[in-house]
């Protein structure tokens, strides 16, 4: 089972707005590790054109198919993002 880590650069906020127009793609996404194993998970990502805000993480699709676990630091650059392979 891969196992990594990587740092965490900013937090997006979610988006609300249902009356957009946007389409539903799987895609294979690489989670690049700084120390240990790298990962790829398949994923559901939704594209929406007009969106014009930060990347957002869902859990369902995407989140839900791995393990991880958040660590704040102590200090600006030192917020950790850890990860593992659900299955």
């Amino acid at each position: 089972m891969a196992k990594g880590t990587m740092r965490l650069e900013g937090v997006a906020q979610p988006w609300a707005d249902s009356s957009a127009r946007y389409r539903v793609d799987d895609l294979d996404v690489l989670l690049v590790a700084e120390r240990g194993e790298s990962l790829t998970v398949s994923g559901s990502i939704l594209i929406a054109p007009g969106w014009i805000g930060p990347v957002v993480l869902g859990y369902r699709g995407f989140l839900e198919r791995l393990r991880f676990a958040l660590d704040p630091g102590c200090g600006p650059d030192d917020a950790w993002f850890f990860f593992s392979s659900a299955g």
